[in-house]
């Protein structure tokens, strides 16, 4: 699905420990696809905090200390910055209510700690806007597997899989715009 376009669009709701960006950073670079990354996160964790996490052992990169100082800087990145030339960030701290936007993204990376957390970024009226904001086509993707988070996207329209989670989290969901939906 991704493959065919000239460039992918992410936007991730709740950077976090910059995970999810550290493996579409390798993806980029794997397969020569320019991706524009959009991370949300009104606290931000520190470059300390996630220096203790030890994931340069896992992930072998010569660059890692700069990109990791980079992506959890103490400042925001509101305008595009390079990590590589097929990879840019840009990181917004601000609440995920208060994130307004009139672009597409290919993949949402829902990653708002969960829903017993707290439920207003897992039900309707904020997914909807989440749905509106993505690419037909595109997917949102989360570690929830709640089954009424499910039924809400389906709800809203989204083609929804339950897939196998990585080590630790059963599975994980990943909603399709389907190709046929119009834009909203």
């Amino acid at each position: 699905m991704l493959q065919k376009r000239e460039e992918i669009s992410i936007l991730e709701l709740g950077f976090g420990t910059g995970l999810n960006c550290m493996l579409s950073l390798s993806y980029a670079e794997y397969h020569q696809m320019p991706i524009r990354y959009t991370a949300i996160d009104a606290y931000p964790i520190s470059y300390a905090m996630v220096s203790q996490l030890n994931y340069d052992q896992h992930i072998l990169r010569p660059d890692y200390d700069k990109l990791m100082l980079t992506m959890h800087g103490d400042q925001e990145l509101k305008e595009w910055t390079e990590l590589n030339k097929d990879f840019f960030l840009k990181k917004i701290k601000c609440r995920f209510e208060s994130f307004t936007t009139t672009q597409k993204y290919d993949i949402i990376y829902h990653d708002a700690f969960g829903p017993d957390y707290d439920l207003r970024y897992w039900r309707k009226p904020f997914l909807k806007d989440m749905v509106r904001t993505l690419s037909v086509g595109g997917r949102l993707v989360s570690y929830c597997a709640q089954g009424q988070f499910k039924r809400d996207l389906r709800s809203l329209g989204l083609d929804v899989q339950a897939v196998a989670g990585p080590p630790g989290k059963r599975e994980i969901t990943i909603a399709e715009k389907p190709k046929g939906e119009l834009e909203k």
